[in-house]
């Protein structure tokens, strides 16, 4: 589970070259390009002065400018929260970065996955009181 975080802010974070992935930002420019071997990462960057490539190690820590997990309300803004049937309340969101949807659990300030959120969403009949 991941703590929510509803904010457009970027921050650098160290992350192992195999982790990054296109729209990062590296030190020398814009991630446009990512292919993966078994020992390197091959990366085509957009900078000040043009296209470059690079190999990487895979294992190797590279600084990262990436937005931080921005979840906003799905459907364009207009998912509102609703109440679980174990009486959660829970707002459908998007992740532009990651290209995902998740669940945002109001009351505990975590994003859930679909797993998650579905045991609290449909429970089991035999889960009576899962306040």
């Amino acid at each position: 589970m991941t703590t929510a975080t509803i904010t457009a802010k970027k921050v650098w974070t160290k992350t192992r070259a195999r982790d990054i992935r296109p729209n990062d930002e590296l030190r020398d420019g814009i991630v446009l390009q990512v292919e993966h071997t078994s020992r390197h990462v091959a990366v085509t960057i957009e900078t000040a002065t043009g296209r470059q490539s690079q190999l990487i190690r895979a294992d190797a820590f590279e600084s990262v400018h990436r937005p931080l997990n921005v979840w906003l309300p799905a459907s364009g803004g207009n998912e509102e929260p609703f109440t679980t049937r174990t009486g959660r309340t829970f707002l459908y969101c998007w992740n532009q970065s990651l290209a995902e949807h998740r669940y945002y659990d109001v009351g505990r300030d975590l994003i859930l996955d679909e797993s998650e959120a579905w045991f609290h969403i449909n429970p089991p009949a035999d889960c009576a009181d899962l306040h």
